[in-house]
């Protein structure tokens, strides 16, 4: 939802933006007793050249998409691994439109 990596009086903006627009939010923290988490942020780059299921035809677009991804590891190796990317902003960079809409009713 933010352009990039924010902080001072932006971040600040933004917290206060989200308290007002939901005011009954709430962050719940985890912990990772008796479990090892590594925690690597990447950036992928590269040119949409070829086909990609659910997207049409490739524009030819390059992009740098940055992500993070949380891996837990246990003595077999790794036991699972969380990822996460800005999805509409790797759209974007591909050249496509994005377009948000409300869902289906549930009447």
């Amino acid at each position: 939802m933010l352009p990039g990596p924010v902080s001072g009086e932006a971040l600040a903006g933004y917290v206060q933006a989200l308290a007002t627009a939901m005011p009954d939010y709430e962050f719940t923290w985890e912990t990772f007793e008796g479990v090892q988490r590594v925690i690597l942020q990447w950036t992928m780059r590269g040119t949409w050249t070829g086909p990609m299921p659910g997207l049409p035809e490739p524009t030819g677009a390059s992009f740098a998409l940055r992500g993070l991804d949380i891996i837990e590891v246990g003595p077999e190796g790794i036991r699972a691994v969380e990822g996460y990317f800005d999805t509409a902003g790797f759209l974007r960079q591909l050249g496509l439109e994005i377009t948000v809409g409300a869902g289906p009713s549930s009447d």
